[in-house]
């Protein structure tokens, strides 16, 4: 079974960190692994302790941060999923998933990609065009911004994310139908490939 790993780069604790932490808790629930990486980020650091979700408080934030030292970040935030033998990494906000693109590309594992803030100016649109292209998935939570986003040339699919416990089922399905699609099926499972025929 793969692990899948959760890369956020914010300092507070809002409806995208809420929403990475039920993803992976009910991922988890499901029978799948997973981890939650961030700059140690005190409050996703308590919620994930007191949910049970493995969490690592990566180093590097001033390379990730700096134009200077983003290559010597990505390269360590390689090093780290593989060390931790991550089979898919899911990141979430923009910056965070070109920096998640590039480790996933050096190991040759798949990545997604969620904007919860609606489509980048254009300078990141040009970023997230290219990750795409290099195999990310890029998923985005508003329809109207999905639209706006392919019509401006970057493809994105629509998760409704929900929050809420009926609809949160219905994200995560949706999500575990995604990884499945992506990881071999060796590594997928039998889990994965149920989730896949619903």
């Amino acid at each position: 079974m793969a692990l899948i790993a959760h890369f956020i780069d914010t300092r507070g604790f809002g409806g995208k960190e809420r929403l990475l932490v039920n993803l992976a808790g009910g991922l988890r629930a499901r029978g799948h692994s997973a981890l939650v990486l961030h700059f140690a980020n005190p409050r996703l650091q308590a919620v994930c302790a007191a949910e049970a979700i493995a969490d690592v408080a990566l180093g590097g934030e001033a390379w990730y941060r700096s134009r200077w030292g983003y290559g010597l970040f990505t390269l360590r935030l390689a090093a780290e999923l593989r060390r931790r033998k991550v089979g898919l990494l899911h990141s979430h906000t923009a910056d965070a998933i070109v920096a998640g693109a590039v480790a996933a590309t050096l190991l040759g594992i798949p990545h997604v990609g969620t904007l919860y803030d609606g489509v980048p100016p254009a300078a990141g649109l040009r970023a997230l065009r290219l990750v795409a292209a290099a195999g990310t998935s890029l998923i985005i939570s508003e329809p109207d911004d999905a639209h706006r986003g392919r019509a401006r040339g970057a493809a994105f699919t629509h998760i409704a994310l929900g929050i809420d416990a009926e609809a949160f089922a219905d994200t995560l399905r949706a999500y575990e139908e995604l990884y499945g699609s992506l990881l071999p099926q060796r590594v997928a499972g039998k889990m994965f490939t149920a989730a896949r025929h619903r």
